[in-house]
C-alpha cells in the first residue's frame, strides 16, 4: 500500500510543476527543473487516479490544459506561407561534416521538397563570411539576414527592419526583422535561448540551475521585444525548455502556439543525450492562424528535429478564407 508520505510528495511535485510557468528560475530553479518532468507527473498522478479517484480527478485537470502542448493529431492543411525552423548544430562543423556544402547537401532534398517561404535557423554557422557565403548560396534565397549569436534567417520575401540582440555573457540572442506578406506585415523574431552545456555529467549540479536562471532573464527580454512590436509577430526558435517552461509561458503570453493549434504527433523536438522533449517552437499573433504544424526528421549531423509551420492571414470579419 501506498504510504502517505509518498502521496503527499507526489502531489507537492506535481504542484510544483504546474506552477512553474509563474515561477522564475532566477528567483526559484527548483521549479523549472519540475517543469522538465511535468509530463511523467502527470503520469505518476494518472496511476494513482485508481485509488483516490475523487481527489485524483480534481488533481489531474489543471493538468490536462498543458497536454496539448505535448500530444496532438490535427489535419494538416496548406497555408499562404510556409515557415521552417531549425537548430542546424554548426551544420555539424565539428562532427561528421567538416565541408559545409556536404552538410547543407544533405538537408537540400528535405528543403526542395518543403519548399518554406522563411528558413530560420539557430546555431548556423562559425560566423565565418566564408560559410555564410557557401550556406547562403546553397541555399538560394534572394534575401538574408545574419546575427552574431549564429543566428541565420533566409526568405523569399522582402525583408526590412532587422535588428538583433545578443545576450550578455552568451552566444545566444535573438534578431528580428519584418516581413512582407500579401500587401500586409508582421515582425518575425528567430531566437535562440541558453542552453545548459553541460559538457560533462560532473558539471550538471552546477549546469542545470544556471541555465534555468539565464533563460528566464532571456525571456523576459524577448517578451519585451514582442510586446513592443509595432506589427503582429510570428516568433519561432530553440528555446532549450519545456512547454510547462516559465521561458516558453513568458515569451508565448498572448500569442498561438502553433503545435497547440495544428500540431500533429508527438511533441519531441530534441534528439541528443539528454531528452527533453519539444524545445523548439513556432508561435504567432492573433491576426494569423495557423494551418500545419509539424516536426520533422532532419539530417544526421543534426540533434533537433526540424519544425514546419503553415500560416496565413486571419480573416476579418465579414471575409471567408478558402480551404
Amino acid at each position: 500500500m501506498l504510504s502517505t508520505a509518498f502521496l503527499s510528495l507526489s502531489a507537492l511535485l506535481y504542484a510544483g510543476a504546474l506552477l512553474a510557468r509563474w515561477v522564475p528560475p532566477a528567483d526559484g530553479w527548483l521549479f523549472g527543473l519540475l517543469a522538465l518532468a511535468f509530463p511523467w507527473l502527470w503520469l505518476l498522478q494518472t496511476a494513482l487516479l485508481r485509488r483516490h479517484r475523487r481527489t485524483g480527478a480534481l488533481a489531474l485537470l489543471p493538468g490536462a490544459v498543458l497536454l496539448p502542448a505535448y500530444l496532438n493529431w490535427h489535419p494538416q492543411r496548406a497555408g499562404s506561407l510556409r515557415l521552417v525552423t531549425c537548430n542546424l548544430n554548426y551544420l555539424g562543423a565539428t562532427l561528421a561534416h567538416p565541408d559545409v556544402g556536404a552538410a547543407v547537401s544533405a538537408a537540400s532534398a528535405e528543403l526542395r521538397a518543403l519548399q518554406p517561404d522563411l528558413l530560420l535557423a539557430q546555431d548556423a554557422t562559425s560566423d565565418t563570411q566564408r560559410r555564410n557565403q557557401t550556406l547562403a548560396s546553397l541555399l538560394q534565397y534572394p534575401f538574408a539576414q545574419w546575427s552574431a549569436a549564429s543566428l541565420a534567417s533566409f526568405s523569399r520575401l522582402p525583408l526590412s527592419h532587422a535588428g538583433s540582440r545578443r545576450f550578455p555573457e552568451s552566444n545566444n540572442g535573438f534578431a528580428w526583422f519584418d516581413v512582407q506578406h500579401q500587401g500586409r506585415s508582421f515582425r518575425l523574431f528567430n531566437v535562440h535561448l541558453q542552453s545548459y552545456a553541460f559538457g560533462s555529467w560532473r558539471r550538471i549540479p552546477q549546469r542545470l540551475p544556471a541555465g534555468l536562471r539565464a533563460r528566464s532573464l532571456e525571456a523576459d527580454e524577448v517578451a519585451q521585444a514582442v510586446a513592443a512590436s509595432p506589427l503582429p509577430c510570428v516568433v519561432c526558435g530553440d528555446f532549450n525548455d519545456v512547454p510547462a517552461s516559465y521561458a516558453v509561458h513568458r515569451i508565448s503570453a498572448g500569442l498561438t502556439d502553433g503545435f497547440r493549434a495544428a500540431g500533429r504527433g508527438l511533441a519531441v523536438t530534441y534528439r541528443g543525450p539528454l531528452p527533453a522533449g519539444r524545445i523548439d517552437y513556432v508561435f504567432c499573433s492573433p491576426e494569423l492562424e495557423f494551418t500545419g504544424y509539424r516536426h520533422l526528421r532532419s539530417p544526421a549531423f543534426d540533434d533537433h528535429l526540424w519544425v514546419c509551420a503553415d500560416l496565413r492571414w486571419r480573416p476579418a470579419t465579414g471575409e471567408s478564407t478558402p480551404d
